[in-house]
């Protein structure tokens, strides 16, 4: 986070290495943390949400574990919506209420409803 803050141009560079790593094997605590230091870094350069939600976006797509899946859905309807193109979420957040579990389809029209106010 220090080094994102001091140099803001590696930002992007710092959470593409983060996104990578979610698409690699790992278990749910690895995985846990990159989604956390990626939510963090994402806070600490608020200019840099709309890319920093789409890798999370991309995340989402293959990810097996159902809380991770939430948090992030619930993250997405919090700050999609304000973003500069929030349409470009509701694709992946939708293919959650058709493909995924309960839980999962529950925290995703969750957060659709949140781009609908």
């Amino acid at each position: 986070q220090r080094l994102c803050v001091t140099y803001p141009s590696l930002h992007n560079r710092v959470v593409g290495f983060l996104s990578n790593l979610l698409r690699e094997e790992g278990g749910y605590d690895f995985k846990k943390s990159l989604v956390g230091s990626i939510v963090s870094l994402m806070k600490g350069a608020p200019e840099t949400t709309d890319e920093t939600l789409f890798h999370l976006c991309e995340f989402i797509e293959d990810c097996e574990y159902t809380s991770l899946l939430t948090h992030i859905l619930d993250l997405l309807g919090d700050m999609g919506p304000s973003t500069r193109e929030p349409a470009r979420y509701i694709r992946y957040i939708y293919n959650r209420v058709i493909l995924e579990n309960a839980m999962v389809r529950s925290a995703a029209i969750s957060a659709l409803t949140k781009f609908a106010a």
